[in-house]
């Protein structure tokens, strides 16, 4: 494909699924604004609110000028009703017609999706991955029938006890046979008078990718930390 054409595709949204929803959610308690600027996406970091508004400008829900369409509208008023599912649904199948395609999701690969993502958007690397597990987590948000060949290989368990020693020097959660995952890491963090805290991170985790997960995980531990979350 020519730069002409490869100028024409779309770049999918390709942060958090929680962003979006965290967004959405916040516009529902404090109204629409007549644009949708980086004033009102201040409280992330400055490579998620660039992201957010991308994703934005992707799925419709504003136009180039940052100014709210009805998509938008109708999204924040069908959150959290029984009408979301079908709103949010007609939302996305718009927005990847493009890049789907005839892709059959219920039998496909992730290799099927991921080269229709490369051919038919301008998601590449770890923007590619990100925009399809967007995809991923959207389709299970509407609850569509997926082909199981998406299912994305779970981090391997980590032991919770504390790190022991055998004879022959070994830590004693880690015996002859084995196996390490080389492509994960784990940190196992110590509260005060509570159970430790263990973190997965990919072993290529770098400072670019903190920058972006930071303000993901901020939003999600003040949802699970507030009073209206809690019983």
């Amino acid at each position: 494909m020519g730069k002409e054409g490869e100028a024409s595709l779309p770049k999918p949204a390709y942060i958090p699924l929680i962003a979006l929803d965290n967004f959405v959610e916040r516009l529902r308690a404090t109204g629409i604004p007549v644009v949708i600027d980086s004033n009102l996406t201040q409280t992330v970091s400055g490579g998620t609110a660039s992201a957010l508004m991308s994703a934005l400008r992707f799925l419709g829900l504003v136009d180039q000028s940052g100014r709210p369409q009805d998509s938008l509208r109708k999204l924040v008023a069908a959150y959290h009703t029984d009408r979301w599912k079908d709103v949010f649904g007609d939302l996305v199948d718009r927005a990847y017609a493009g890049i789907i395609g005839d892709l059959d999701l219920t039998t496909a690969t992730r290799s099927m999706l991921d080269d229709r993502f490369r051919k038919h958007s301008k998601a590449a690397g770890q923007v590619l991955d990100k925009a399809a597990r967007f995809y991923l987590g959207a389709l299970e948000k509407m609850q569509r029938p997926v082909s199981p060949h998406f299912k994305v290989r779970k981090a391997r368990a980590v032991v919770t006890r504390k790190s022991s020693r055998t004879t022959d020097g070994k830590p004693a959660h880690q015996q002859d046979g084995d196996t390490v995952d080389p492509s994960v890491r784990h940190i196992r963090l110590q509260l005060l008078n509570k159970p430790d805290v263990t973190i997965t991170l990919p072993s290529d985790f770098d400072a670019a990718d903190w920058t972006f997960l930071k303000p993901i995980l901020e939003a999600y531990i003040a949802r699970l930390t507030s009073p209206v979350s809690k019983p």
